[in-house]
């Protein structure tokens, strides 16, 4: 299969992500953490 959009993947701490996702995707991903207990 290809996926055409994702050029690559990777994993991240919190802090890191925050630096690397897009800004209208923040949101979504400090949710996600205090959902998971992390924030």
């Amino acid at each position: 299969k290809e996926f055409p959009e994702v050029d690559r993947a990777g994993w991240f701490t919190l802090p890191e992500a925050e630096v690397k996702i897009l800004k209208g995707q923040r949101p979504m991903l400090l949710d996600f953490a205090r959902q998971q207990g992390a924030g």
